[in-house]
């Protein structure tokens, strides 16, 4: 899961934004730092080509029009707008933070951790950068980077859901059950996390205990409407598996159903249906998916 920074809003606020000068307006300045997606991107573009703009407005228009490309999944525009920035103001950890997701999303993880790292460099405090390369070392089956860094994020800010939750998923994938259901527990307590709640009943029946009271008591604080509650069913017995599959309204739920499906089938057993149901998440789950890794981590384990 990437942890993206938003939009500079507040740089308003902070003085960062200065009274507009001719080509771009008040207007282009606010919706430039607020809009996002296709108002954004106008706006921001008049103040980038306003030269009266000062260096520093001109950097945040490319920070925010780039952050507006990674919105539409335009990563190549977004990787341009970063960079413009950082050379624009080279000491700017968002930027490296956004340009290492944008990098990520194509795949290139040695670029994204290397984002990450001089954005970390420039603000040691900077928690989504420490996320963000934890989940690129995951990426990269390194689970012990991973959670040295998702460490530094809990130690740094110790009520971030996510981060207990990602440190949850790389401790599974390490084997590493009983840490898993520790971290996977603080989330759930943390933030009504219905995917922290399904990895800490798989954590806590590898350890050989029955979850299904607790994923049951769980379950009565979400929306059954929402995905994964369709998998929560399953789990529970309510819901068989054409049925959660039928709940899957998109690729990444049809993503999530073979992974879920495969670990349900580990823990029954049942090696050789876990294996077709985790290699078929490998072939269709994003590589920036928890489900993913989890998968590759598995079928490892599986094939040992």
């Amino acid at each position: 899961m990437l942890f993206r920074t938003m939009m500079i809003c507040a740089a308003i606020a902070a003085g960062m934004l200065f009274a507009p000068a001719f080509a771009a307006s008040q207007k282009d300045h606010e919706d430039c730092s607020k809009a996002g997606g296709d108002i954004a991107i106008p706006s921001c573009t008049r103040i980038i080509n306003d030269h009266n703009e000062s260096v520093r407005n001109r950097a945040i228009a490319y920070y925010n029009r780039g952050s507006a490309w990674s919105d539409k999944g335009d990563n190549d525009r977004a990787i341009a707008d970063y960079s413009e920035t950082i050379r624009l103001d080279p000491n700017y950890a968002p930027a490296y933070n956004n340009r290492g997701n944008a990098w990520g999303d194509k795949g290139d993880t040695d670029r994204a951790i290397a984002d990450y790292s001089e954005a970390i460099r420039l603000d040691p405090k900077f928690v989504p950068a420490y996320n963000n390369r934890g989940s690129a070392w995951g990426d990269k089956g390194d689970n012990d980077r991973a959670i040295a860094d998702y460490s530094e994020a809990i130690r740094l800010d110790p009520k971030g859901a996510g981060s207990y939750r990602s440190r949850g998923h790389a401790n599974f994938d390490k084997g590493d059950f009983t840490a898993a259901a520790a971290d996977l527990l603080r989330a759930s307590d943390l933030t009504d996390d219905a995917h922290a709640m399904l990895w800490r009943f798989l954590a806590l029946g590898r350890m050989g205990q029955d979850g299904i009271a607790e994923l049951s008591a769980n379950a009565a604080r979400l929306k059954a409407k929402d995905w994964p509650y369709a998998v929560i069913d399953f789990y529970l017995g309510r819901q068989s598996f054409d049925e959660m599959s039928a709940a899957a309204a998109s690729d990444g739920d049809r993503c999530e159903v073979q992974f879920y499906f495969g670990e349900w089938n580990v823990l029954r057993g049942d090696k050789e249906e876990a294996k077709l149901a985790l290699q078929k998440a490998v072939e269709i789950c994003p590589k920036g998916f928890i489900e993913h890794a989890g998968a590759v981590a598995e079928l490892k384990r599986l094939n040992r």
